[in-house]
């Protein structure tokens, strides 16, 4: 008994010891400053917030990814405007949102490697055959003025204020390739824009990308690139009627600094020859306008001149075929109301309409005569060279030459096929008209 009340004393004794030397301890220790509870708490928060703004961002990018703004988006462009990056998605077709049908009347047989755009009330379709068994769908692109073939597809090239460039093929919906445009011009595979007081120059890829892109900065006001001569932009624009000659100037992109003025008193710029720096065009000679042979190495100064009656007008539509053996135009008859026609590719003006009366293809009195010239003639000064082509209406847009024979241009209410050659030779069939009803078409190279 009396070992263990011995033992129990003991060991509350050492508790006692053990109890004071800690009390001591701890007294004699300085306070830290540091709030553990308040640190837990704080860390707790940040990583409730961080898994948070992770679930945000995962929301967001689903979002995004499901409404096709991370799908194929073309670099952003930029609005002079605004000042500000700009990206315009590309919208992707719906599967379950059945493709609009074709004109309900088709586009008569086009022969050759010709196709066409006919606009409809909700709809654009690309037609690649006479017959419609292919076509593409470009609900997407609205208000197509000029298509072109560009490596596997075509650069489809959209009106209005602040033109667009798009590009489509078989096997890819259309695709926002430039936007926020201030003036547009395609050509073959290449390209030239201005956007504010950037001038910019670029080639079409197969896949229908920019490649060789080169921008210069210009002083207002800036010109608008209307053509090319090979690997030189030209810059301006034909002047109006009865304001005398054009204010042109040259650039070619990667090499000059600035665009080069024209001295060379030149009216209308037609088109290139296939040697490139050579272009056919106008040039004033006392009281009359004259063909001319312009180099575009020398800032288009005339090589050839000849002047002959009737030559197209600078103010209205006009094509030099690929082989520079034809050139296609118009020109309103002497005493007729004269009215300005429209820039090569910007859609038909109302003033330069004409009436196509069903295939016969009457045309209204005083409106303008499709013109046809034989360009190697014409430079070796015969005066038979220019021919009126009778009984049909004038070009309101862009020729499309889908062989070495014939020439399609779209007209008021249809489109004109002609065959050159056949009707300098004095055969009334080598032109006729295809009716087709509604808004003129775009025609388009095929291949």
């Amino acid at each position: 008994m009396l070992s263990r009340l011995l033992g129990v004393e003991a060991r509350t004794d050492l508790e006692q010891a053990v109890r004071r030397s800690l009390t001591g301890a701890a007294a004699e220790m300085r306070p830290t400053g540091a709030d553990l509870a308040g640190r837990a708490i704080r860390a707790g928060r940040w990583r409730r917030a961080r898994r948070g703004a992770g679930g945000a961002l995962a929301l967001l990018a689903t979002t995004m990814v499901a409404s096709g703004v991370l799908l194929h988006q073309p670099p952003p462009t930029v609005n002079p405007y605004l000042g500000v990056g700009l990206v315009a998605p590309t919208p992707q077709p719906d599967p379950t949102v059945p493709a609009p049908s074709p004109a309900a009347r088709p586009m008569p047989a086009l022969e050759g490697h010709a196709g066409w755009i006919a606009a409809g009330a909700t709809d654009d379709r690309l037609m690649l055959s006479a017959g419609g068994e292919a076509d593409i769908d470009l609900r997407h692109v609205r208000g197509v003025v000029s298509a072109h073939r560009a490596g596997d597809g075509w650069a489809l090239v959209t009106g209005g204020e602040h033109p667009r460039l798009h590009w489509v093929s078989e096997r890819h919906p259309p695709r926002l390739v430039l936007s926020g445009l201030d003036a547009l011009v395609v050509a073959d595979e290449r390209v030239a824009w201005r956007r504010g007081t950037e001038l910019g120059s670029a080639r079409i890829s197969a896949a229908g990308s920019l490649e060789q892109r080169s921008t210069v900065e210009v002083s207002a006001p800036a010109p608008d690139p209307v053509g090319f001569l090979g690997e030189t932009v030209v810059l301006g624009a034909a002047p109006s009627p009865g304001a005398g000659n054009g204010n042109w100037s040259l650039w070619r992109p990667g090499v000059d600094r600035a665009p080069l003025s024209v001295s060379t008193p030149v009216t209308a710029v037609f088109g290139a020859m296939p040697d490139g720096p050579t272009a056919v065009g106008l040039v004033p000679e006392t009281d009359r306008q004259c063909l001319a042979l312009l180099d575009g190495a020398r800032a288009l100064a005339a090589d050839r001149v000849e002047c002959l009656p009737a030559l197209p007008s600078a103010e209205r539509p006009a094509s030099l075929s690929p082989d520079g053996r034809w050139l296609l135009g118009s020109h309103r008859p002497p005493g007729s109301a004269d009215a300005r026609g429209t820039v090569q590719g910007s859609g038909p003006d109302a003033d330069g309409a004409v009436v196509v009366d069903g295939a016969a293809g009457a045309v209204e009195e005083g409106a303008a005569v499709t013109v046809l010239v034989d360009v190697q003639a014409a430079f070796a000064g015969a005066q038979s060279a220019v021919a009126e082509v009778g009984g049909v209406p004038a070009p309101l847009g862009r020729a499309v030459w889908p062989d070495q024979v014939s020439v399609y241009y779209p007209v008021d209410g249809g489109v004109v096929h002609l065959r050159p050659e056949l009707w300098m030779a004095g055969d009334e069939g080598a032109v006729e008209v295809l009716p087709f009803p509604g808004d003129p078409v775009v025609l388009v190279e095929l291949a």
